[in-house]
């Protein structure tokens, strides 16, 4: 990342990378061959957002440059002039304004009646993992009122808007005003996303309060924007979860743990791009360590090893 003339700019090298992410502006790197470079040390660079939009400040890319193997740029994208949601009638527009964390949400179970705000505050995410950049526009709106003399403000709904690039910087695909996408990765040969949709922070069914929308992930086959699976997780019990694309077999995979003493297994699902499949297993503990000795004794995790070992439920996705 490289801050010139007031403008946060992130390089993307054209090697796919071994799992990368931006999180607040800041690369994120895993791996020799990470995508993201971030050259910034210290504390996050901030920039003030223009007048019109307001007086917050963030910590996120303005342009993503991409280069070639030998560091020359292809292409440079501007994610903020190019963003969406940039003209909302009869509310104001703010940028990074509050956080899950910080504020109530309203579910969409406790409304009655259709709740209208009086804000829309506008968020943006990159990731960088595999052949793919993907920069996430997520625009909440937001009820602000007063209750007993205090300033409150509630999120009422989300909606995301995904920019998907290559790493040539050529844009792949645009799915627009999806109703949630919290994290997502794009397979090797870019004809699905899986992605995990629901929920903010770490709320589950159990804080129901802390829900905007029911919680799970979905496969999304892009050339025709079509979700080929996807499942719930708001029982309460998958609460926390990790998604990336493994460099060893461009497996796409995704995790569920929780610290409850309820349950004694991990959920695993992984896609296979090459034969459109998916595989899930809940996975107890004594698999956990069979798999945990095999990658303290090789180093790595040979998942497709594992696969065949253990009895992973098998779904074949249909071809369109």
């Amino acid at each position: 990342m490289q801050k010139s003339n007031n403008t946060i700019i992130w390089r993307v090298n054209d090697i796919p990378s071994s799992g990368g992410s931006v999180i607040n502006g800041r690369a994120t790197n895993f791996g020799i061959n990470s995508t993201a470079i971030n050259v910034t040390n210290g504390s996050p660079t901030f920039r003030t957002i223009p007048h019109e939009i307001g007086h917050a400040r963030y910590d996120q890319p303005d342009k993503i440059e991409f280069l070639d193997t030998g560091y020359n740029t292809i292409r440079t994208v501007d994610i903020w002039n190019s963003r969406p949601y940039q003209d909302i009638k009869n509310a104001r527009l703010t940028y990074w304004n509050f956080d899950s964390e910080g504020m109530g949400v309203i579910p969409y179970t406790e409304q009655d009646t259709p709740v209208k705000p009086n804000e829309y505050t506008l968020f943006t995410h990159v990731r960088s993992e595999g052949n793919h950049v993907i920069v996430n526009y997520e625009l909440r709106s937001i009820k602000n009122s007063k209750q007993w003399g205090m300033e409150a403000s509630d999120v009422v709904a989300v909606r995301h808007t995904l920019h998907i690039y290559d790493l040539q910087g050529n844009l792949k695909y645009v799915l627009k005003d999806l109703p949630s996408v919290d994290q997502a990765v794009i397979s090797n040969d870019g004809r699905y996303m899986m992605y995990i949709f629901g929920g903010m922070g770490l709320a589950n069914a159990n804080s129901p309060f802390g829900n905007i929308d029911r919680p799970g992930w979905a496969l999304m086959r892009l050339e025709d924007q079509k979700v080929v699976y996807q499942e719930y997780t708001d029982d309460g019990i998958l609460a926390f979860n990790r998604l990336w694309k493994d460099t060893e077999s461009d497996l796409l995979i995704l995790v569920y743990s929780t610290p409850s003493t309820l349950i004694d297994y991990d959920r695993i699902i992984i896609f296979n791009q090459n034969n459109s499949e998916i595989f899930i297993r809940n996975m107890p503990i004594a698999e956990r360590r069979t798999m945990s000795e095999y990658w303290k004794k090789n180093g790595v995790l040979n998942w497709p090893l594992h696969i065949n070992k253990f009895n992973f439920e098998q779904i074949k996705i249909e071809e369109k």
